[in-house]
């Protein structure tokens, strides 16, 4: 899909969205959309972008887990012992990309990773990833909850301080519910401690 003036893409893809998902899950992508532009702005990343995997990146949210085991088999995705026990989280984030591309032709590798990517992390993610990962996280319609007030404030200065946050509140909860912790947003946190740590010494260097 080219991000050009005269391509609706807004309009087709809000459309496509609103007859798939329900009202709330439908809001939180508009949410998510507008957030992710704003953070794309504040951090230098393409804000059509951001705004693209924003409204496309719950594309495969409410499909139920043996439509999402299926999908993913059937289109060549990992599936190990992790998202068989919780497809969910593990599997309609990268199902989404998918979805993205079959559906509206989108091959921008940025665009899909940040897709992929915006519910467990990554190592190495980029700007685009990191955006669209607080966004989902943060936008209006999560509430305002202490923990978010913690995540938005370091979201205006520090995008990776504000993502490993935002990951710091899912290990707490997911460690008090007793589930498990997925190896690829381990080594997401992990990855973001590194980067701040590297910046934080590099400012005591100069």
């Amino acid at each position: 899909m080219a991000l050009t003036a005269d391509t609706d893409w807004r309009l087709s893809i809000g459309d496509w969205m609103r007859e798939r998902l329900s009202p709330h899950r439908y809001q939180h992508v508009l949410g998510v959309a507008a957030t992710a532009r704003e953070l794309a702005v504040r951090y230098g990343a393409d804000p059509d972008k951001a705004e693209l995997a924003g409204l496309l990146h719950d594309a495969a949210r409410e499909w139920r887990p043996p439509q999402l085991l299926a999908s993913a088999r059937e289109w060549g995705l990992h599936v190990g012992y992790l998202e068989e026990l919780a497809p969910m989280p593990s599997l309609h984030a990268p199902l989404g990309a998918e979805v993205a591309r079959r559906e509206f032709g989108v091959e921008d590798p940025e665009v899909l990773s940040a897709i992929a990517h915006h519910t467990l992390g990554a190592e190495d993610m980029t700007v685009l990833d990191k955006v669209l990962f607080l966004a989902d996280g943060i936008e209006p319609g999560r509430g305002d909850a202490d923990h978010l007030r913690d995540v938005r404030q370091a979201s205006r200065t520090d995008l990776d301080r504000a993502c490993r946050l935002s990951l710091d509140h899912t290990f707490t909860y997911l460690l008090r519910s007793g589930q498990v912790l997925h190896p690829r947003s381990v080594q997401a946190r992990n990855w973001l401690i590194c980067q701040e740590k590297a910046r934080t010494t590099q400012a005591k260097d100069d």
